[in-house]
């Protein structure tokens, strides 16, 4: 394969065409014998499979019989169990009748002497039953209550308990945002001192120009601060709140207390629907206060983004007029202490409301939760309670169901069954045939595909087989009669200035080739190969701007050297008109080629110089 495709060997004789063709088809058929290697092997698969599903198919067959011997011997035996029940309990049915027609006739004899009595005595007893009925009525109703005012004094206990621990969390809260307000308010004095130590430089730097700019931006200062102070001013109503939150804290407080005082005097029920009442309402005010909150949060925003574009504007300033006086000291202290005290009241309030709507939310889910369970548990209480006295008083009047009937249901099932297994029997038969004929069509449709295939490849190799002698013996008619009447010749052009690793040329094309049996070379290389032995005339041409050195190298071995140097001839390089022409390194020559031998042209030195070149062969005898 790899002499083939490099021309070596056997196959230097051989044209390049005719390889290509031979190489094409020998493709062709590893392509047809890798696909029928495939299709043998699916075959054998197939056969494999077939046979594992055959043994598979064997091994259910004895399971099912198995387990169907299995479930005869079974039910035989049940039946014969049965069978001998049946004995035993008709020996025990005679029995019972014979000794209840001797009651009955004793009953006879006594029913007229003892009918008063009999009556007196049931309607005494029916008496007695509905008194203890009453009775076990009205302890199930005291029960209840009993249990209903103990499970509500245990929710409240546990509400006022939640309440305190709440109210410890929310101070705690409280301490800690309180600690980081007074973080801010350092971190807002170090600020304060950075400003001050700014405006003291400032004041040592002032000069006579300040007193023209102070007028302008103590007014620009003054109409900001105004502005600000005024948008804040509607902040009084933050005061108003947390009067009306605190005032909220003791109604709360008073509930609690008023929900103590409502378990000491055992009316549960009642406080448990005031205290419904009264959420309700602490649930509204809180969600108008939340409106409001929300309203002064908006406002707070703006008030930041106003205190911010102050900031802006003094850094502008600052910039603007470094060597200039802006404020003085006293002013401006007064402007940061009255910002930094409205922060601080906003921000109280902001928490204070929080933390009353954290409370009354955690309050509310708290008293929802405990009455949920409280219904669940009385519910499943009740439902318990109804179901063990039906079941009593079912067990009472249930009456005993006669071995007959007992009998007769035993015999319909073991007729089920017994037709039950004749049908699944039925049909495991029929599907396990189905499920083999099925099979076995089916592996011989892709065993006659796989035939098919295999005829349709073998016809189209058979055509191409045919048609690729034709086309041989036609080549081989032509070769001949083009060598009785002319020399055999080739050339080959260089113009892509490509070259190997040893600088041999790679030749672009090959122009013309009347015996491409002798004169074998493939695209891309720089070897061309004579087959036939003999004289043969070359030629060849380098075109070049310096004269380059040129060698004619047959089998790895230099034979002609054709150097750059001084000759018989004198170059001289083309200028002015001439400076298109060029000229470059020839030579004409005969040698004696030995069969299958490998020529090549290679360029010495000068290479960078040379833009193409040409050679011939042709066979003199």
């Amino acid at each position: 394969y790899d002499d083939m495709c490099n021309g070596m060997n056997e196959w230097k004789n051989v044209a390049p065409i005719i390889r290509q063709t031979l190489f094409c088809h020998a493709q062709d058929q590893l392509a047809i014998k890798q696909q029928i290697i495939e299709l043998t092997k699916k075959t054998q698969k197939l056969e494999q499979v077939h046979t594992e599903i055959g043994t598979q198919f064997q091994q259910k067959t004895q399971q099912i019989q198995d387990q169907f011997k299995s479930s005869i011997s079974g039910i035989q035996k049940k039946i014969e169990d049965i069978e001998e029940q049946q004995l035993e309990n008709q020996f025990g049915l005679k029995r019972q009748q014979e000794t209840l027609d001797n009651n009955i006739i004793l009953i006879k004899d006594l029913s007229g002497k003892n009918k008063e009595s009999f009556d007196v005595q049931y309607n005494n007893l029916q008496k007695q039953v509905d008194i203890k009925l009453q009775g076990f009525q009205e302890s199930l109703f005291d029960l209840q209550k009993q249990q209903q005012s103990m499970i509500n004094q245990e929710l409240l206990i546990r509400t006022e308990d939640n309440l305190q621990n709440q109210l410890q969390k929310a101070k705690q809260l409280l301490a800690e945002q309180i600690s980081e307000i007074d973080s801010n308010q350092q971190s807002q004095q170090l600020k304060i001192e950075k400003v001050q130590q700014l405006q003291e430089k400032l004041l040592k730097s002032q000069t006579v120009e300040v007193q023209s700019t102070q007028a302008r931006v103590m007014q620009e200062t003054e109409n900001l601060l105004k502005e600000s102070l005024k948008q804040f001013a509607t902040k009084q109503v933050v005061k108003e709140l947390t009067t009306k939150i605190n005032d909220k804290l003791t109604n709360v407080q008073q509930t609690v207390d008023e929900l103590s005082q409502s378990l000491n005097g055992g009316e549960a029920t009642q406080n448990v629907q005031i205290l419904a009442k009264k959420i309700n309402q602490v649930e509204n005010s809180v969600e108008q206060r939340l409106l409001e909150l929300n309203k002064i949060t908006l406002i707070d925003k703006t008030f930041k983004a106003q205190f911010e574009v102050l900031e802006q504007r003094l850094s502008e300033i600052q910039m603007q007029h470094k060597n200039k006086q802006i404020v003085t000291l006293d002013v401006f202290e007064q402007q940061i202490q009255h910002l930094q005290n409205s922060q601080k009241q906003q921000v109280e309030n902001h928490v204070d409301q929080l933390l009353e709507s954290q409370l009354f939310r955690q309050v509310k889910s708290t008293v929802k939760q405990e009455i949920d369970q409280l219904k669940l548990l009385q519910h499943e209480e009740l439902s318990h309670k109804l179901e063990e006295i039906q079941k009593q008083f079912i067990k009472k009047l249930s009456l005993k169901i006669n071995p007959e009937e007992q009998f007769r249901q035993i015999e319909d099932q073991c007729s089920e069954i017994k037709k039950l297994v004749e049908l699944v029997g039925g049909d495991v038969d029929f599907k396990l045939q189905k499920y083999r004929e099925e099979q076995f069509n089916v592996t011989q449709q892709e065993i006659e595909v796989v035939k098919q295939s295999i005829n349709s490849m073998s016809g189209a190799l058979q055509t191409q087989n045919d048609v690729l002698s034709c086309k041989l013996r036609d080549y081989d008619t032509y070769l001949v009669g083009n060598q009785n009447n002319t020399q055999p010749s080739a050339r080959w052009t260089w113009k892509t200035k490509k070259t190997s690793q040893n600088q041999a040329i790679i030749w672009t094309n090959e122009e013309f080739n009347s015996l491409q049996s002798n004169y074998i070379w493939e695209r891309g290389k720089s070897q061309v190969m004579v087959v036939q032995a003999g004289c043969y005339k070359i030629e060849f041409v380098v075109f070049a701007r310096k004269r380059p050195s040129v060698q004619v190298v047959l089998n790895n071995e230099c034979l002609i050297n054709c150097l750059c140097g001084g000759g018989p001839v004198i170059y001289s390089v083309p200028k002015a008109a001439g400076a298109g022409c060029f000229f470059g390194q020839s030579h004409v020559d005969y040698l004696w080629i030995a069969s299958n031998s490998v020529l090549q042209i290679v360029i010495g030195s000068e290479f960078a110089s040379c833009i193409s070149g040409y050679l011939v062969l042709t066979k003199q005898w």
